[in-house]
């Protein structure tokens, strides 16, 4: 029981991330290109796209799920799936003219100029912390002595 609230509790936090990014992100497009609102059924659209990404995310690094394959696997097959479900979510609720060369340039460009971004620094988050704690734990082990 305490593994299902852990779960819950880390997908309730990543959807409110997802959610947050993709407003943000919608909020500075809106800047540039002078939309001045935001209709109620994009905010849904955003709610289930984040729901999709948070699942996908949990599904592809979830230790029990695909154990053998490298993080970098890991890695590449979330960028390409995240791809997809962005296309396909631009697509059907027509954010924009993807069909177009140039606009899906720009949105690929910026796609994974992020995921680049995002993974650059979950890795440092990651290596910082793990280096924190294994001078805590080695710290512990010499004070135990």
């Amino acid at each position: 029981m305490k593994e299902f609230f852990d779960v819950a509790y880390d997908i309730k936090a990543l959807v409110s991330l997802f959610f947050t990014g993709g407003s943000f992100i919608y909020f500075i497009i809106s800047l540039i290109t002078g939309n001045k609102y935001m209709p109620i059924s994009f905010l849904w659209q955003m709610l289930i796209l984040s729901l999709l990404l948070t699942l996908m995310q949990h599904l592809i690094y979830h230790d029990r799920l695909l154990p053998k394959l490298s993080v970098k696997i890991k890695v590449l097959f979330h960028y390409i799936l995240i791809l997809i479900t962005l296309i396909s979510f631009i697509y059907f609720f027509n954010w924009f003219n993807i069909k177009d060369f140039r606009n899906f340039i720009i949105f690929y460009f910026i796609y994974t100029i992020y995921f680049i971004a995002a993974c650059t620094y979950f890795s440092i988050y990651y290596r910082t912390t793990g280096e924190m704690f294994n001078k805590m734990l080695n710290k512990y082990k010499t004070s135990n002595k």
